[in-house]
């Protein structure tokens, strides 16, 4: 078998694993899930478009992890402590056979770091450098890729390591996608949110008066008996109403077929509605015994049970609402008109149309308010998965269409693959975008939640500056630190563990030189993204349309300025001068794409803002101060 055919067989293999894999949970039974765990899998709390992408997140990273396997299997497994039949196709000798050197003038010291040739895929740093000796040929034994797929679906649970990096994957890309955490989390805001219907008036909500009869009942009494009757009769309305609403469809909830998928945790729950329903009628009709002290003791212990009980389903009913928004059976307000749960005026209609209007109008700000709430919390991530898929489409077709110009050597790591370069292109986007990005994102918006970020176009400069160059430190401390361990990780496949041990400062030192100012691309972009926060939420609207632009001329301006500086720092350790005109190619190589990154997440999440989450300035009430100040 061609060693091309088994590296495609083994990825197969991984990817169907990991379709199975993925279903299973990530979290263990929280309070809020513990009675329907064991029938609500992972698929079903997102709608599938948001599941597939948490999928292919999870699957991308246990591919890259294969991969990594199967280039590096002779250093890897040993330290596992497993061996794989035809590990030995590969040279003795993983990565380059010396260190790499300029063949002009060779390095005198042992390690210097590894080479920016081996690690970025032979990109040309100076004019006339000579290329470096070619790395060893792999003999590519097909046992190998199908001897590590087969490791990781059959061994990986057996070996501790490989068990909990794939449960960590799992659990990241679970999270990032809301699963559970989105459902808890909503579940808990409806819980607290009352659902507004009362039978006065003639408004019955399609709630049946036998129905209406046992809550005004059941809160006569209990108001007298138990130390939080409001609470329970919360419950008591959300659980009849969702009785009448949901479970006889008295609603008429759309997109049945998904609805079917949940059939299982409805009969479970009308089960539950039954049986409380009928304790509560046992409890009402008997006679209540409070002629003494014991007598009053056991009347409450009753009812308190009821009222757990009560509270239980009315988590349930809350579950299942946010089930159903989130796979659109049932409508938020914004959603109404497409699902067809408006009417068109209010003639000619009848008695039963009248009550549904009243009763879907309720449901629907019900939902809307906790959806509302859900979307808040999560806008750190949507700004943060938005910005990075910018970021890597536009370096993927950059790398796929002007990557080769770029390679000056055929022995590179991709040789003439103009995908390898995208996926190279993209990959090293990742480490210099993505973590500098997400912590960026996610401690502007938690501050700003807590009220103690300071927007940089309403509040002074010095008392901003300290929020920004606490952002810029943390950003920059994460994409430094993912392209330094990257230059370390090189280097040790290159040239092994031994020399690079012997020799850490002097690698450490050369791969923060050349690795930390190509990395600060990461933090500036961060900080141009808060700004475009900053600017939306202080209603700046002229500010705002043209910060896009801006964002790719800074993104331009520092790639040339961090790629001149890195061209330096290796021109130098060759003992060659900088030259700008000879550089002029290579810097241009990277100002070109980090304007086009800083274009495209610019507009993005310009757009993001403005068009999902505009809702979000109407409800803060500090909102229409802000732009009063921005206009002044």
């Amino acid at each position: 078998m061609d060693y091309t055919v088994a590296l495609i067989f083994g990825a197969v293999i991984i990817v169907v694993f990991a379709w199975d894999q993925f279903q299973r949970p990530s979290y263990d039974g929280s309070r809020e899930l513990t009675r329907l765990i064991e029938i609500l899998t992972p698929s079903k709390m997102r709608k599938s478009g948001i599941y597939l992408r948490a999928y292919l997140v999870y699957v991308v990273l246990l591919l890259v992890i294969y991969f990594t396997l199967c280039a590096y299997v002779e250093i890897l497994f040993p330290l596992l402590g497993l061996e794989i039949a035809g590990a030995g196709g590969i040279s003795d000798e993983v990565g380059a056979p010396q260190l790499p050197t300029n063949c002009q003038t060779a390095i005198n010291t042992a390690v210097t770091g590894f080479s920016p040739q081996a690690v970025i895929g032979g990109q040309d740093l100076s004019a006339g450098t000579g290329e470096c000796a070619p790395p060893p040929e792999r003999t590519g034994d097909p046992m190998i890729p199908l001897g590590v797929s087969l490791v990781m679906v059959g061994l990986a649970p057996s070996v501790p390591i490989l068990l909990r990096v794939e449960e960590k994957i799992r659990f990241l890309a679970h999270r990032l996608s809301g699963i559970p955490t989105r459902l808890i989390a909503g579940s808990v805001q409806l819980k607290r949110k009352p659902l507004k219907i009362d039978d006065a008036d003639g408004k019955t909500y399609l709630i049946a008066p036998r129905d209406w009869q046992r809550i005004h009942h059941c809160e006569s009494i209990a108001g007298g008996i138990l130390n939080e009757p409001h609470q329970f009769s919360t419950d008591l309305r959300k659980i009849m109403a969702f009785r009448a609403w949901v479970l006889e469809d008295k609603l008429h909830l759309s997109r049945a077929v998904i609805r079917d998928g949940f059939s299982d945790i409805e009969a479970d729950v009308s089960k539950r509605i039954g049986r409380l329903v009928l304790d509560l009628d046992t409890l009402t009709t008997g006679e209540q015994d409070t002629t003494d002290e014991n007598g009053n003791a056991r009347m409450f212990a009753v009812w308190e049970k009821i009222a757990e009980e009560a509270e239980r389903l009315a988590m349930d009913v809350c579950v299942l609402c946010v089930l159903y928004v989130e796979h659109e059976i049932v409508p938020t307000a914004a959603e109404a008109e497409r699902l067809g749960w408006t009417r068109n005026g209010t003639d000619d209609i009848t008695e039963n149309e009248h009550q549904m209007g009243l009763a879907r109008s309720s449901l629907m700000e019900f939902v809307s308010d906790g959806n509302h709430a859900l979307d808040r919390d999560s806008i750190d991530m949507v700004l943060w998965s938005r910005s990075t898929l910018a970021v890597l489409t536009v370096t993927f077709i950059y790398g796929l269409f002007f990557g080769q110009n770029s390679v000056t050597s055929a022995n590179s790591a991709t040789g003439q693959s103009q995908m390898g370069l995208a996926l190279l292109t993209m990959f090293f986007a990742l480490l210099t975008y993505a973590l500098a990005l997400f912590l960026a994102i996610r401690y502007h918006q938690e501050a700003s939640r807590q009220g103690t970020w300071r927007n940089i176009f309403t509040d002074n400069w010095a008392r901003w500056l300290p929020d920004l160059l606490q952002v810029l430190a943390v950003a920059a401390f994460a994409s430094v630190g993912c392209r330094v361990l990257y230059n370390i990780m090189a280097t040790t496949f290159a040239v092994g563990w031994e020399p690079v041990r012997d020799n850490f400062l002097s690698v450490l030192r050369y791969a923060f030189e050349y690795e930390a100012p190509q990395a600060m691309l990461g933090p500036v972009l961060a900080l141009m993204v808060i700004l475009i926060t900053d600017a939306w939420r202080s209603g700046a609207d002229r500010i705002l349309s043209r910060l896009p632009i801006l964002t790719g001329l800074v993104m331009a301006v520092a790639g040339a300025t961090m790629r001149a500086f890195t061209a330096q720092v290796a021109l130098s350790a060759r003992g060659a001068d900088f030259i700008l005109v000879e550089q002029l190619p290579v810097i241009l190589r990277v100002a070109i794409p980090a304007g086009l990154i800083g274009l495209a997440v610019g507009y993005y999440i310009r757009g993001t803002l403005k068009q999902e989450f505009s809702w979000m300035l109407e409800e803060e009430p500090h909102v229409t101060e802000l732009q009063e100040q921005a206009a002044e």
